[in-house]
């Protein structure tokens, strides 16, 4: 298996956001992630989610923080502690800032994303910390531009109704130094991964080359609670060996 420090830190920003829309406004959500391989099956970290009361920019926001601990073995391969930050509408509907770190060829950096509804652009900011360098980007913000951190606040509103006949929405995740168009795909209601509760299943299919390390396709599922909380219960995310997954603590 592949280096699998991307994996998880991808994984993390897929989940940032979830509490901020999971349940009560404010509070905690706990995931647990693990790696699957025939008959392995090992934890590979815990999620501790927080949102609270905020301001952005002097207005009303919701601060959602994630901080992740790797179990000793995954140390190996990510920092002790992953930390990301995302601020929302107080509503919790619309992205204002993203801060995630992230290690690459170059060492370490850490990704921002300013959305400005005012002047309809989102600016992408990528500080490389060894070689003090900034590298800047512009989107422009048309509802289909987001950065991982913000991905999952897009399921709290989507409508398994927007696309009939297995017709995907599209979507365009901005990552650092790069961006890949993403497809949405609804599988339909799930009665069986969890007995007694039914749940929405999704399917992304993230097409940059590379993104995931892996030769699956850059495949995620996500299982969606069907009530009003609407919960992600679970998230899979296949390797070349095995599979991660991250898993609702309730």
């Amino acid at each position: 298996m592949r280096t699998p420090g991307r994996i998880l830190a991808l994984l993390f920003s897929l989940l940032v956001s979830l509490s901020a829309w999971a349940g009560l406004p404010e509070g905690e959500t706990h995931y647990e992630v693990r790696y699957k391989w025939g008959l392995l099956d090992t934890k590979v970290a815990n999620g501790t989610f927080v949102v609270s009361r905020s301001q952005w920019d002097g207005q009303p926001a919701l601060c959602a923080r994630v901080e992740v601990g790797a179990t000793p073995f995954f140390r190996l391969f990510m920092a002790d502690k992953y930390r990301c930050v995302l601020y929302l509408s107080q509503d919790g509907n619309e992205p204002l800032y993203s801060r995630a770190p992230g290690k690459g060829k170059d060492g370490p950096y850490v990704f921002e994303m300013f959305y400005k509804r005012d002047a309809q652009r989102i600016d992408a900011v990528t500080v490389l910390d060894q070689l003090g360098i900034t590298e800047n980007r512009v989107y422009k913000l048309d509802g289909r531009t987001l950065d991982l951190e913000a991905l999952f606040f897009f399921f709290s509103e989507v409508d398994p109704s927007m696309m009939p006949n297995g017709n995907p929405l599209s979507l365009q995740m901005v990552m650092p130094r790069s961006e890949a168009p993403t497809l949405v795909y609804y599988e339909g209601i799930d009665t069986e991964k969890f007995p007694g509760e039914p749940c929405y299943r999704y399917r992304l299919e993230l097409t940059g080359r590379g993104l995931m390390e892996n030769r699956s396709g850059n495949l995620v599922h996500l299982w969606i609670s069907t009530r009003e909380s609407r919960e992600l219960l679970l998230l899979t995310v296949p390797l070349n060996n095995g599979i991660m997954e991250a898993r609702l603590k309730r």
